[in-house]
């Protein structure tokens, strides 16, 4: 038992949870982090991904914010989507590509520990804004990955 401890201590310590980001995704976090930042700086920094572009619009285009009208563009779609929604589904998208696919997690591992986290997080945000605290985007970021020492436990090699 103490040597299995050990193990995953030392697994735990070997494991790169946060792998370097692109300089796209240093500029999304830095004008999400910025009060005054505008749609405009937010879109001059997405329109250059691919995924996080065809995402946006893809979610601009779903029954809960189109109206009947095709969005094709990703500037109307991030309007229609709203700022605050624009900067989850980034902080999201960053999660699923840079920290849990490296793990090799099956799918029903991901979705179930994803899944998880999502409702964790929009609890955490919602209580924060019923109780008057003015950060509760940092609740909703810290709680997506509360979790993730959980994912040593997924990944460890049972013998």
């Amino acid at each position: 038992m103490a040597g299995d401890r050990e193990e995953l201590l030392a697994r735990a310590g070997s494991v790169q949870i946060l792998p370097m980001m692109s300089n796209m995704m240093v500029g999304v976090f830095r004008v999400m982090a910025d009060p005054d930042s505008s749609f405009s700086q937010l879109y001059d920094v997405v329109k250059y991904d691919q995924a996080i572009s065809s995402k946006i619009i893809s979610i601009a285009n779903s029954p809960d914010y189109n109206r009947g009208t095709p969005v094709t563009s990703l500037e109307r779609a991030m309007v229609m989507v709203g700022f605050k929604e624009i900067e989850r589904i980034i902080m999201c998208l960053v999660f699923m590509k840079q920290i849990m696919s490296p793990w090799k997690l099956t799918q029903e591992d991901m979705a179930m520990m994803w899944g998880h986290s999502l409702t964790v997080a929009h609890a955490a945000q919602s209580l924060c804004v019923k109780m008057g605290v003015e950060e509760s985007e940092k609740a909703f970021a810290v709680s997506i990955v509360h979790d993730i020492g959980k994912v040593i436990f997924y990944t460890y090699d049972d013998r």
